[in-house]
């Protein structure tokens, strides 16, 4: 006979039923991204990224997902003939501590001019940017990881979220209306 978590925390009456963050009933988006593994979630919202830049601002002329080994996700062409390099990051919501928080991790400052931020919310998926000057004068760089690359400057963003899920906390985190061109 064999038991498991499931059917301790079934029959238990003293463990707490903690309640599901993710469900189908607050976004069905979010739920289909949070069943998700890491790197097919990563590529799911690059796809989407691309697609929305192209489609939803005038001035781009093309959006252009990158292959998996390219520094960056997205080749972004303006009107204007100026070339964009985007990194795309998302994270889903970290619940496990005192204080919750999304977790965006290897950023490699040196290889994108513009960072989208997507925080995969239980409500829904929330997009923020910022530049890579931007990422330098506001968090703090380190050398963590197992690449071994002293001279990389790889970091890590984590912030956290206003109640009603309708921005981060820092303030250096801009709306994607503001989208620079």
């Amino acid at each position: 006979m064999e038991f498991t978590v499931e059917d301790v925390k079934r029959h238990s009456f003293t463990l707490k039923q903690k309640k599901k963050l993710y469900t189908r009933k607050k976004s069905r988006a979010a739920f289909d991204l949070y069943q998700m593994k890491a790197q097919g979630r990563g590529e799911t919202i690059e796809r989407m990224v691309a697609e929305k830049l192209a489609s939803e601002y005038e001035h781009i002329v093309s959006s252009t997902q990158t292959k998996s080994n390219h520094p960056y996700d997205i080749d972004v062409m303006l009107d204007c003939g100026r070339h964009l390099s985007v990194e795309v990051k998302s994270s889903l919501y970290v619940d496990n501590s005192k204080y919750p928080y999304f977790q965006f991790q290897n950023v490699h400052i040196e290889n994108f001019d513009y960072c989208i931020f997507v925080a995969v919310t239980p409500v829904g998926l929330r997009a923020f940017w910022a530049s890579s000057g931007d990422l330098r004068s506001n968090t703090s760089l380190g050398e963590w990881g197992r690449d071994g690359c002293s001279d990389r400057q790889i970091l890590g963003v984590r912030f956290r979220f206003k109640d009603d899920w309708s921005g981060p906390y820092p303030t250096w985190l801009r709306h994607m209306e503001d989208f620079p061109f």
